[in-house]
Formats: structure tokens, sequence, C-alpha cells
């Protein structure tokens, strides 16, 4: 015989799993509502070992989840309608009841314990109850039909999870761990594995600017990758607003996976440089866009003598713009807009280097022009694509 798991709701065990528990039931827990497994007497507890709350914590929490009474309902309804189509058997009562009389009945006896019905009369609809939702749990999602049985209960009922019976030698399942958090942590994971991969920027123009170059340089990853478009105000589009947007994902614990990427130069790296040497949940990644080795002998302006010099400008001069490509960067003349120092940032002893604001603007001017025609089927034989490649092969591999 097997010993079992039970879903308690107002004093009365359901779904029971063999040797056994249902981990999304579980999930619904907190560790802080565990109950010891030390044997408790009689009368200490409902549950000695396991978890116990009340149905009302279990209701706020599956609404919370998106478990909400709409969706439980149609889940039912589905799940009756295909019960009553099974042929006769002596596992389900016949005829299936309908809703209606499925929840009056799961309301009369969870609002009693039986004991004010007759010996007779408990023997006989408990079994005809039990038979319709053990065979409810075969055709719902189970977290709907834990809430059907709680939405029944009286909302200061204690509900819980009863692991007392797998509390023995020999069973795999071991009720003194932190089963509750184990499976949550598992569902937070497999939320992390198959939800878009989420990239945070320095603002909401090269949110825009890279998902233009993605459909194009990797359109199948549309919907796979997403690019978080806060529309921040101007003054908060920069490296210091990603460092609070990572923190607050952070702190709020956020289960997707994220790449939090900022521009290769030298305010990208002075201002990411304390959340860098920072250790990170393992949902979170912190980049800057790569080296290119266009950008390892580019003009630049000598700040002291004005002469433009072939200058590696990776690490110091590499925002958004200098990965349009060449040609974006080509001007009418033939030449390279140049980069043009600003002042020294002492902590990483360089410059910090940039395009002019006139040069940045027609630069992501030309590459949206660029990408739309590209999108168009209208790609020309000599377009430079390799920056925005580089950075979206890095994102994809952060997690490598």
């Amino acid at each position: 015989m097997a010993d079992y798991s039970w879903v308690m709701v107002g004093g009365h065990r359901f779904l029971p799993a063999g040797y056994s528990y249902f981990p999304e039931v579980a999930a619904l827990f907190a560790e802080s509502e565990r109950q010891s497994c030390l044997h408790a007497a009689d009368g200490e507890s409902a549950i000695s070992c396991g978890y116990l709350t009340t149905v009302h914590v279990l209701l706020e929490r599956l609404h919370a989840l998106g478990i909400t009474s709409g969706r439980a309902a149609a889940d039912l309804d589905t799940a009756l309608d295909t019960l009553a189509e099974q042929p006769p058997s002596d596992r389900l009562p016949h005829p299936v009841p309908g809703r209606a009389d499925f929840l009056d009945e799961l309301r009369a006896i969870l609002a009693t314990d039986g004991s004010s019905w007759g010996h007779e009369e408990f023997f006989d609809r408990w079994p005809k109850l039990s038979m319709v939702i053990d065979g409810l749990s075969w055709h719902m999602e189970i977290r709907n039909l834990v809430r059907v049985l709680l939405e029944c209960s009286p909302a200061q009922a204690l509900a819980g999870l009863d692991l007392s019976e797998l509390d023995r030698e020999g069973i795999s399942v071991d009720p003194h761990q932190p089963l509750a958090s184990q499976a949550r942590s598992e569902q937070l994971a497999e939320v992390a594995q198959n939800a878009p991969l989420l990239v945070l920027t320095e603002g909401s123009t090269d949110a825009d600017l890279l998902e233009l170059g993605m459909r194009v340089t990797h359109p199948h990853l549309v919907g796979f990758v997403n690019f978080m478009n806060f529309r921040l105000a101007p003054a908060e589009r920069n490296v210091g607003a990603l460092v609070k947007t990572v923190d607050a994902f952070i702190v709020a614990g956020v289960a997707n996976r994220f790449v939090a990427i900022a521009d290769n130069d030298t305010a990208g790296h002075d201002g990411l440089a304390n959340l860098t040497a920072r250790k990170h949940p393992s949902s979170c990644r912190v980049l800057h866009y790569p080296p290119l080795e266009f950008l390892a002998a580019y003009p630049a302006v000598d700040p002291d003598t004005g002469v433009l010099t072939p200058t590696d400008v990776n690490g110091a001069a590499g925002s958004l713009e200098m990965y349009f490509g060449q040609d974006v960067l080509t001007r009418a003349d033939g030449t390279l807009m140049p980069v043009h120092w600003g002042g020294m940032v002492a902590r990483l002893g360089r410059r910090q280097g940039a395009l002019s604001g006139a040069d940045k603007k027609a630069a992501q001017k030309r590459f949206r022009r660029k990408a739309a025609a590209a999108q168009a089927g209208n790609s020309a034989d000599d377009e430079d694509w390799n920056g925005i490649r580089a950075i979206i092969d890095s994102i994809i591999h952060a997690f490598d």
C-alpha cells in the first residue's frame, strides 16, 4: 500500500500523491509555514509534518500567480465535460454532476467535519465526491483544482500539504527538506529558461536601434530576445540609469534572465565599474559592447595638436554609433566621422571619447534608413553589419 502526501483543506484530505507530492502545490507555501516533522502529539497541529497556513493566504498567492477564480472555473467546466463523456466505470459516479451540483456538494462537506451527517450519509456522499475530484485531477491544472477546493472553504480555515505518511524509511522524498522553497526555485528557473532574454541598455534610443539592427542580423531571434524600452526621461538616458535598473531588477528578484549592456567607452566602463565588481544572481549578466578590429585604428582628434590620428578607441569611445558600420560612419568626402576627446576620467586614466553631436545624429539617421531598407529587401552589397552582429552575438552568448 502506498504512502501518500495530501492536500489538506478545512480538515479534509484531497489529491493523494503516492510516495511523492505535487511540487506546484508545495511551491505555494513558505518555509515559515513548515510543520517540523517531529511527530507532534495529537491536537498540537492539523498536520504533524508538512506545511500549514490558511485558505485566505493560499488564495491570495494563487491570485498573485494569475491563478484566478475565472481561470479555475473555466478549467473546471472543461474537465467536468470531459468526465461526463467517459463511459460508465466504478471510478466515477454516473451521471457526473454538473458544476453547480459539484460545488454545492463540495461546499457542504468543507463546511463541516462530517459529524453533522449521519454515518451512512457521510459514507455515501464523500466517496462519490472524492471520485469526482480524483477524476478532475487528471484533466485540470493542479493549481486550478486547488483553487476550486479553497474557494469552497471558509477563508480562515486551515489549508496545508500533509507529508506525514512520507516521513518513513525507504521513501525517496525527504519531508524534512525545504520542499516548498525548492519547488518555488525550480518554478522560477523554468520561467527564466523559457521566457525571452531581456536586454537592458543605457536608454530607449539604444534599445530601439539595437532592436532594429537585430531584425536584420538575427531576425530569427525576434521574440526570443527583448530589448526593454523604458522611455526614460532625457536626463536619465545614461549608464547611471542602467545601473539603477539593474539594481532594481536584482532587488525585485526578477526571474527572467537579463543582460545589461553599456557603451564600450570610458564613461561606460567607469559607470559600471562598481556593478561589474559585484557578484550577480545567476540570471544576470553585465556587459559592454565588444571590442571591434575596426575601432583599433580609428581616426581621433588629438586633444593637444588637433591632428587626426589613428587610435584604438575600444574601451574609450565605443558608443553604439561606432557599431553602425563603416558605411554609416563614412562621410560624403570619404573620411570617417572622427572621435573627439573630452575630459580625463581619473579612475581609469583615460579620456572619454565620442563623435560630435551633429555626427552622432547623422549616424543614427543613416542607420535607421539602412535598417529599414534591409528589412524591405533593398540592402546594398557593401553594407557593414559587423558591429551590430558582434553586439547581438555577445548578448546571446552572455550565459555561456
